[in-house]
């Protein structure tokens, strides 16, 4: 996989995902949470990739919950001199087994093929 890697404002990224993400939460009579920490300034990633993986995120939660809270959280931690930016979506969905768990990061598999039908 290509990296197209930039510096780009971390703050303006998220707050563009919330405002695409908000009207499908709204659709489903979901709540969005959105914390961040203060020390999210700017990051050197690819912004494209960023930005679609916490899209997806989002969108996975919203689709497995209904009248439910989902929380996105983002804040920048620095272990052993090294920084890092620290992404959590929670929500209120129907939840994984484990044995659904292991199998995401499979290519073309799904947890609950009767849920992606609809």
């Amino acid at each position: 996989m290509e990296l197209y890697l930039e510096t780009f404002s971390l703050p303006d990224m998220l707050q563009d995902i919330v405002v695409t993400i908000q009207p499908l939460v709204d659709k489903n009579h979901n709540t969005l949470s959105v914390s961040l920490s203060d020390n999210l300034l700017e990051v050197h990633a690819d912004l494209i990739k960023v930005r679609l993986i916490l899209l997806n995120f989002l969108s996975n939660a919203d689709k497995f919950c209904q009248k439910g809270q989902i929380d996105l959280q983002a804040e920048r931690v620095t272990k052993e001199n090294t920084d890092w930016i620290i992404f959590r979506v929670s929500d209120q969905g129907i939840g994984m087994t484990q044995e659904q768990k292991e199998l995401i990061f499979e290519p073309f598999k799904q947890a609950y093929a009767s849920t992606t039908r609809k």
